[in-house]
């Protein structure tokens, strides 16, 4: 009796575990019973030439047939890779922020470098 006992226990502890839990209030909606991201900030990714850096400001323009500046905004948290001087080709990652272009990551184009 004690192993009957013990062995539909054991059974009954393996079944409850693999049975999926239900949602809870906040999650309701996705039907799969699990958690969503917050949707993040869109990023967006753009290549130009430095007009103008400063400790705070890039400045590229565009090569396009309509050359346009545009300014962003580097933070503290900004990724920089190579050394950003006027004239160089960069790829910028950025995301908008109330109109302001607040670039993620400036990377100097190795292959083109100064023009």
């Amino acid at each position: 009796m004690r192993h009957k006992t013990a062995t539909l226990m054991l059974v009954g502890v393996m079944v409850g575990s693999t049975a999926p839990l239900p949602a809870t209030p906040g999650e309701q909606g996705s039907g799969t019973g699990t958690k969503q991201a917050p949707s993040a900030a869109a990023t967006h990714a753009i290549r130009g030439v430095v007009k103008t850096v400063g400790p705070k400001s890039l400045v590229i323009t565009r090569s396009s047939k309509k050359p346009s500046d545009l300014t962003f905004v580097l933070t503290p948290s900004t990724l920089r890779a190579g050394t950003i001087v006027a004239g160089a080709t960069v790829s910028v990652r950025y995301r908008t922020e109330d109109k302001v272009l607040v670039a993620t990551a400036v990377t100097v184009d190795p292959d083109r470098g100064q023009q």
